[in-house]
């Protein structure tokens, strides 16, 4: 059957979602035939008039029948495109928009437009059984179109544990509201100790707004030496701040898995973490959670961590002996691969 991938290269290249798309759809091109891929230079946030005229044009080439693939966003920006094509679509979906960006989506309208995509496709992949269950509660959809694919997890070097001296922490994900940083920042405000440094490496351009007034934040709090805006790093980069990082700390409202979670663990790096939608249900058993609210507790879960060695050790050895468990992403898209071959 003909497969087709729709992406635009504008598309953030160290984010889970393109992780996750990139290896379902190596699996797709070596089990299921070759996959063509379709792809124009900007789509986001918002397709031009010019850029939907050339996606138009594109997808009215293709094949009546054809299989298209694409993440669950270019559903939604293309809907009235993909409303007039005979092909069978099939969404990658990471999590909502409406939680990504909050009751403002409600209010113009773009929950609806979520929900019409979603109703659209032949088929639909998520990430986790939360996620799953969201898009089945909230918008209606029929469980026997929607595909669970968890992610995988590649094989990777430990992280130094820590010895003496300053405690590197790291938080990975795009500086976005969603992250609510913020709930991190007033979290280590409230640490006593000052022997410890927290990177934030994600896309810092998406939220100018959010990211200046968190800024604002760490510097009114006295916190500017200990705190850093990374950006999004190239690979070896992002590698090497892995390599020295002694604590993970997460504190989203919301993720439809957790991968940058995922791979803290597989690094044996003690997580701590608010439980973040799907978390709690994959990761409970080798992170600290903490509640959602509670900031106190999590600068009382830090500050532990740092005080007592053995927590520390206990963290580390739990995070190591539950990475030995993880899947690999061969297993984990062969069972999403062969449910969607069954679908479509």
């Amino acid at each position: 059957m003909p497969i087709l991938h729709f992406y635009s290269t504008d598309y953030e290249k160290k984010t889970g979602g393109w992780i996750y798309n990139r290896h379902l759809i190596s699996w797709l091109d070596r089990h299921l035939g070759s996959v063509r891929e379709m792809t124009v230079p900007i789509c986001f946030p918002t397709p031009d008039a010019a850029v939907l005229a050339e996606i138009d044009h594109m997808l009215s080439r293709i094949e009546p029948g054809s299989v298209l693939v694409m993440d669950h966003i270019y559903g939604c920006m293309l809907l009235p495109i993909l409303q007039r094509r005979l092909l069978r679509l099939v969404l990658i979906y990471h999590h909502s928009m409406t939680e990504e960006r909050g009751a403002a989506d409600v209010a113009t309208g773009r929950d609806a437009t979520e929900k019409s995509a979603l109703q659209l496709a032949d088929a639909i992949i998520v990430t986790s059984d939360e996620s799953r269950n969201y898009v089945t509660g909230h918008y209606g959809i029929a469980p026997e179109k929607i595909i669970t694919g968890k992610p995988g997890n590649d094989p990777a070097p430990q992280s130094a544990a820590h010895v003496s001296g300053r405690w590197r922490m790291l938080s990975v994900g795009a500086v976005i509201p969603r992250k609510r940083y913020e709930f991190l920042v007033e979290a280590l405000a409230k640490v006593e100790s000052s022997d410890w440094s927290l990177a934030i490496a994600g896309n810092t351009e998406r939220y100018p707004d959010y990211v200046s007034s968190l800024q604002n934040r760490v510097e009114t709090l006295g916190l500017s030496n200990h705190i850093t805006f990374a950006g999004e790093l190239p690979a070896p980069a992002l590698d090497a701040l892995w390599g020295q990082t002694h604590l993970y700390i997460a504190s989203s409202l919301y993720e439809g898995y957790g991968m940058a979670i995922s791979e803290a663990i597989s690094r044996g790096v003690p997580v701590i973490s608010t439980p973040s939608g799907a978390v709690a249900s994959w990761a409970g058993e080798a992170a600290t959670l903490v509640d959602a609210e509670d900031v106190g507790e999590m600068a009382r879960q830090i500050a532990g961590i740092m005080a007592d060695r053995a927590t520390y050790e206990a963290a580390r050895t739990k995070a190591t002996g539950f990475a030995a468990t993880l899947p690999s992403w061969e297993k984990n898209m062969t069972l999403a691969g062969e449910e969607l071959r069954r679908l479509v």
